[in-house]
């Protein structure tokens, strides 16, 4: 998919006759194709290989993109047959994903721009590629691309797409919810297991406490009573006679909760693992309450 957007974007087609016969010429732009990458920085090595296409590589550059996700490109290209091919294609994944996020960044620029110009097919190709991107795990929203489905921190300390959905949403105590997150992060990584579990799920109890008070704020015209933020079982039961969850998922909610809750080594589970998993569940649950959230805002401004 990301190959054939990149081709569609940087080649032209048409029709062409020589000698009496007629046949397709594809040509590839390359100074374009140049000037875009170099914009976006990608690596001094990417550019080379680019400055070497003349506009009738259009063949070449298609091989190339796809020896991305092959690691061929990286193997002939950066480490030679001593790498293996497994290693490539780890080393070519960032590079992947800083294609798309440009490309797609590309695109809603003319979007904003020239969008009555631009065509059907085009956009189609594009939510095809976030639809893609969204199963691999990355979302793009606000002209980023965030990694949804991480475990510990970024190794590139890029915001992450919970953090982006509690800025857009201005709870009212964002800086408890991303002091808890970074616990979190850091407890995983210091190997200390319960620790990241607890600051996981405190995390969802101050999303949860937060959109609770907001919607009951908004729904009642004064703040929410006290006594109900104290007691976590209201604030769910609260959340779904408001729609922001249905039954099925605050019965959901409310089991996962106990295992957030209790936490400690289990005999079948590596510590570590319970841990990672633990704190996916939380945030996880987290994500979809400020979805839902801002759906709530979406349909009552």
């Amino acid at each position: 998919m990301l190959t054939d957007i990149y081709i569609n974007t940087f080649t032209t087609t048409e029709r062409v006759e020589r000698n009496g016969n007629a046949y397709l010429e594809t040509t590839l732009h390359t100074k374009q194709l140049y000037e875009f990458l170099y914009e976006q920085e990608h690596p001094l090595w990417i550019l080379n290989q680019i400055r070497q296409y003349h506009s009738g590589n259009a063949g070449n550059f298609r091989t190339f993109l796809l020896g991305f996700h092959t690691g061929e490109t990286l193997r002939e290209t950066l480490y030679g047959d001593d790498a293996s091919i497994e290693e490539c294609q780890q080393q070519a994944q960032p590079l992947l994903v800083k294609l798309a996020k440009d490309i797609l960044l590309k695109h809603e620029i003319e979007m904003e721009q020239f969008g009555e110009f631009i065509e059907d097919s085009a956009i189609e190709r594009m939510a095809a590629l976030k639809s893609q991107l969204e199963i691999d795990g990355y979302v793009y929203r606000d002209k980023k691309l965030y990694y949804s489905e991480s475990s510990v921190i970024d190794e590139q300390q890029e915001q992450s797409y919970l953090e982006s959905l509690v800025d857009s949403l201005s709870l009212t105590d964002r800086k408890t919810i991303k002091h808890h997150l970074s616990l979190s992060d850091e407890h995983y990584i210091n190997n200390k297991w319960d620790d990241s579990i607890a600051n996981s799920r405190k995390v969802l109890d101050a999303i949860l406490t937060q959109v609770a008070s907001a919607v009951y704020s908004k729904v009642n015209s004064k703040p929410i009573p006290p006594e109900m933020l104290k007691n976590a079982t209201d604030i769910r039961n609260f959340l779904e006679r408001q729609n922001i969850l249905t039954r099925v998922e605050r019965e959901a909610l409310d089991k996962n909760y106990s295992a957030l809750s209790a936490t400690g080594g289990h005999p079948y589970i590596a510590e570590k693992d319970q841990a990672r998993l633990m704190r996916h569940l939380a945030l996880t649950f987290s994500q979809f309450v400020l979805l839902r959230y801002q759906g709530f805002l979406a349909n009552n401004s």
